[in-house]
């Protein structure tokens, strides 16, 4: 039971896409294959839907999903045709496909005409604005099979729509047929029409009712792309991709935190504000991205593949008492670090430009969402974290934890390559070294790694480094099968 073995266990295989997606927002996503289907990523965005510039807020990392990867076709993608008056038109800021096309004329349709092996449709509409009607969706000229939407029944039964927009009243809508109201059932992440086909060809459509609720300013449908799955239907190869999630793999929080996250007052102020949490870093050094050692950049919508992915950025460090938030108490380095083997990495060296004191400092935590349940340190026995005491447990001051799902198949590993660099070999945190804080909360379980667990005075121009890999693996024989004979070293 080596440190090397154990890495080894949790390396992957295979390239790492990297895209920058369409939208309004600053995102890009990692993407790697996990096998039978499944893809995890990683989306980086700028703060609280920030653009990436100097002065706006630092780049986060979001949570980590499990994935399915569906296809996806614009409007003027090859399958899709359309009928009637439709406006198009192609912008960045348009979500998943840099498309839209819209109608409000009662009987134009958009159609797709799917790929084979298909076994799960949907559509990604304009989210979140003033207009939007009601949508009528067939499936291989069945307007029974979109099982996962709500039948033209429902939607009088529940008061959204009157019962007016039924044939036997006079409307154009059989009671099963099955529908969308653009305006209030879009999400954001698009909708599934269903996920239970045979798998083959499909052909789905997409026919514009002329029906509206009272709020929605029109009846249009507002269109960015169809969705389909299948296996093997997504290669890297594929333009146009939509990430589905199955499952997020850390907490509910918006922004887990990867990275730093340290309590300070420096000298002036009087309040504790962390740094590492909203408006407390701005960036100085925009990012720069190298796949494979060749520094390069992306445009929105392009992707690109490699096993080494980079991004290397500065930023300064504020507090909101000191000249209201608008000099810098610190200056801040990362390099987040993507390998196509060896997961992710998170270095950073944060130099103070002032004193002050810090009461609480974590180079680093791993977040992990409740199906996580059991977990080792260096110790000899398993620890059990589903019974939610807020307890924290594995404690110990070595290197490695691990966590997995007990009866599931996904494990964890958070890695401290240099101890005396991140931690000072723990020499400041006498009560707390690597643990797990089984959260009472019941939202996750959370592994914080101490560098200072007490009150610590810095001075200027001192200076605190890290670097924390994190690995995540599908273990198809069974998580706990693989991981609890092992102790952490």
């Amino acid at each position: 039971m080596t440190l090397p073995a154990l890495l080894s266990l949790f390396g992957n295989a295979g390239d790492l896409t990297l895209r920058r997606r369409y939208g309004s927002t600053e995102v890009y996503d990692i993407v790697q294959d996990f096998g039978d289907g499944y893809f995890y990523s990683v989306p980086l965005t700028g703060a609280d839907n920030e653009t990436i510039a100097a002065g706006a807020e630092w780049m986060r990392l979001g949570p980590l999903y499990l994935h399915r990867t569906y296809k996806a076709y614009a409007d003027n993608s090859a399958g899709v045709t359309l009928s009637g008056t439709w406006t198009q038109a192609g912008s960045n800021s348009y979500q998943v496909s840099g498309r839209l096309a819209f109608s409000g004329n009662t009987g134009d349709y958009l159609e797709l005409t799917t790929d084979d092996d298909v076994t799960s449709v949907g559509a990604v509409f304009r989210y979140g604005t003033s207009g939007g009607g009601l949508v009528k969706v067939t499936i291989d000229g069945d307007a029974t099979l979109a099982d996962l939407l709500e039948t033209a029944q429902d939607k009088v039964n529940s008061g959204d729509f009157p019962n007016t927009i039924l044939v036997a009243n006079g409307g154009t809508l059989n009671p099963t047929d099955r529908v969308i109201d653009t305006y209030s059932d879009e999400l954001f992440n698009g909708n599934l029409f269903s996920s239970s086909l045979t798998a083959g060809v499909h052909t789905v459509r997409l026919t514009v009712t002329g029906y509206k609720i009272a709020a929605s300013a029109s009846a249009n449908c507002l269109f960015h792309a169809f969705i389909a799955y299948g296996a093997g239907l997504y290669t890297p190869a594929e333009t146009l991709f939509h990430l589905w999630p199955v499952v997020n793999l850390m907490t509910t929080e918006s922004y887990p935190t990867w990275e730093i996250s340290h309590n300070v007052i420096p000298d002036g102020a009087t309040t504790p504000e962390w740094i590492g949490h909203t408006n407390s870093m701005k960036f100085i050094d925009l990012p720069v991205l190298t796949v494979d050692g060749v520094e390069t950049s992306l445009s929105k919508g392009a992707k690109t593949t490699g096993s080494n992915i980079v991004f290397a950025m500065g930023y300064g460090a504020r507090h909101s008492e000191i000249d209201g938030g608008a000099t810098n108490t610190a200056l801040v380095d990362f390099t987040w670090t993507f390998n196509s083997t060896n997961g992710m990495t998170i270095a950073h060296t944060l130099t103070w430009l002032m004193d002050g004191t810090l009461s609480l400092g974590y180079p680093g935590m791993m977040a992990l969402n409740t199906t996580f349940d059991r977990g080792r340190g260096r110790i000899t026995t398993v620890d059990d974290l589903d019974d939610d005491n807020n307890a924290r447990k594995c404690n110990h001051s070595g290197n490695t934890i691990l966590m997995w799902d007990y009866d599931g198949e996904m494990g964890a590993l958070m890695y401290v390559p240099d101890l005396a660099m991140t931690v000072n070999n723990y020499a400041e945190t006498p009560t707390y070294q690597f643990a797990i804080d089984d959260d009472s909360s019941g939202i996750w379980n959370k592994a914080r790694l101490y560098r200072f667990g007490q009150v610590h005075n810095f001075v200027t121009d001192e200076v605190w480094q890290s670097e924390i890999n994190y690995r995540m693996k599908r273990f198809t024989d069974g998580a706990n099968v693989a991981l609890a004979p092992w102790s952490a070293l």
